[in-house]
């Protein structure tokens, strides 16, 4: 296991704005800190092509001196500062955990034997903790885009005075196709008319199939990539070392991988959300009727 350690320091600009620097320390790996300041500041830009509440990262290459930053020789990150407070700390939304959900749905779907049931259960469960707030579909639509399973309690923020969230720590990104796991569980909500959202779900459901539409028009593969070399060369990392290299080309790979599995994803959840407002204008049509049945025949209702 390999045990990770933070440094970290508060700076403030001649405005007083507030900025966090940050040096993460790998005892055994010291390549794998490289990995997640690189993909900390990759992320940060796909996240600014929808206007998501991410804060704003940028690389401190090596030998760079900066204030705030201890040691010289290693990378760094500048981070724009997180309002509010973070979500594993008493007060509202202290009980919305969508990585819990997320890690679920990958390790059930992974089994594979498990019935329809569960699989919507896991599926609807997300949406739900969507629908309570109009920026988390946002969220996690990026969080989808970019496979970033890490959408913990810490690494998440509400400011009550704005009524807001804001993401931080998207270091983790590129590393899980989740765009393929939730494709998978939306086929089954998909052929199941039982399965029936509420309005506020089916609004979130909408905006989290909307922003994943804007997410694959304005970032293409191509792009991407050229944008990771970008940083990889700022970063003045040593690209001559086997493992950083095999780990860039393995982020490009999975570029391409997980935009097309977004692709399809996008694809299915037109689908889904065309037959959820089918099913919601009959239900508005002839829901009366059928609650009339239940109690009894529908002719000895009138």
């Amino acid at each position: 296991m390999v045990h990770f350690t933070l440094e970290r320091a508060i700076i403030k600009d001649h405005l007083g704005n507030k900025y966090c620097v940050k040096q993460r320390k790998d005892i055994r790996v010291p390549e794998r800190r490289d990995y997640r300041l690189i993909m900390e500041e990759f992320s940060s830009h796909i996240a600014e092509t929808v206007n998501a509440p991410i804060n704003i990262v940028e690389i401190i290459p090596k030998d760079i001196e900066f204030i705030g930053k201890n040691i010289k020789e290693r990378l760094a990150s500048l981070h724009t500062f997180a309002h509010g407070r973070q979500l594993n700390k008493p007060g509202l939304y202290h009980d919305l955990n969508i990585r819990r959900q997320f890690l679920l749905l990958i390790k059930k779907a992974k089994r594979g034997l498990i019935s329809q049931r569960v699989k919507e259960r896991f599926i609807v469960s997300i949406i739900t903790e969507m629908s309570r707030h109009y920026q988390l579909p946002i969220i996690v639509a990026l969080d989808t885009f970019v496979g970033n399973r890490d959408r913990a309690k810490s690494n998440l923020f509400y400011d009550q005075r704005n009524d807001k969230f804001f993401g931080i720590d998207m270091g983790q990104a590129f590393r899980t196709n989740l765009s393929q796991f939730i494709y998978k569980f939306f086929v089954y909500i998909l052929d199941d008319l039982s399965v029936q959202l509420n309005d506020s779900e089916l609004k979130a459901l909408i905006s989290y199939r909307n922003t994943l539409k804007k997410l694959i028009q304005k970032n293409k593969p191509e792009t991407l990539k050229i944008l990771l070399d970008e940083i990889v060369i700022k970063s003045k990392i040593d690209m001559s070392n086997k493992l950083i290299f095999d780990q860039v080309k393995k982020y490009k790979n999975n570029i391409e991988k997980m935009y097309i599995s977004a692709g399809k994803l996008v694809k299915i959840l037109d689908r889904v959300i065309k037959k959820q407002l089918i099913l919601k204008q009959e239900t508005r049509c002839i829901g009366p009727l059928q609650l009339k049945r239940k109690r009894g025949s529908l002719v000895n209702s009138f």
